[in-house]
């Protein structure tokens, strides 16, 4: 609010801008505005924790599935990231898989982090041909046209990876999922 026959402006709860307390709140405020500042800062220039969330086999020792959350990062571009931990577990409603969440650092907290896709999710919206054509493919991973247009059409083009040669192929992660699927007769 603003005092009109003393010229002072007073603030909306009542305290006059040139009283003591407003002073000390004003620059109470500056402090904490500052110090706010030199956080963010720092942080942009520092680590930023991420999760990545993968589905796998329930058979898989918890050393395995680290190690299939290290090539899936590193295959989505995801350099530089630090300290990978297996944080929980869970059902997926696919006896033999489950739902695994990882937490890592990467150096900004802007890089690439990868796509979080929920592969049991996928399985659950293809009709059973689809199904069928994804459990015959081959094992290194490269994806025929029609594969190729079905999964990009349901989960995006950004759910395959490159090759070293620019080709799209499966994440390793996914082709795990698959033969799993394909053993255990799901």
């Amino acid at each position: 609010m603003c005092c009109r026959h003393s010229g002072r402006a007073d603030r909306a709860d009542g305290i006059r801008e040139s009283s003591p307390l407003c002073t000390d709140l004003t620059a109470s405020s500056t402090r904490a505005e500052a110090a706010r500042e030199r956080i963010e800062e720092f942080y942009r220039g520092s680590m930023g924790m991420c999760r990545l969330m993968l589905d796998l086999p329930t058979a898989c020792p918890p050393h395995d599935l680290l190690d299939i959350a290290a090539i899936e990062l590193t295959e989505r571009g995801a350099h530089g990231w630090t300290n990978l931990e297996l944080r929980t577990t869970g059902p997926t409603g696919i006896a033999p898989i489950r739902h695994v969440t990882f937490t890592y650092w990467l150096p900004t907290i802007t890089a690439v982090h990868p796509q979080q896709i929920s592969y049991h999710s996928l399985w659950a919206h293809l009709e059973n041909t689809d199904r069928t054509a994804l459990v015959k493919l081959t094992t290194d991973g490269t994806v025929s046209l029609p594969i190729t247009r079905l999964l990009t059409r349901k989960a995006g083009w950004s759910f395959f990876v490159r090759d070293p040669a620019g080709d799209h192929r499966l994440p390793t992660s996914f082709r795990i999922f698959l033969r799993t699927i394909a053993t255990s007769g799901y």
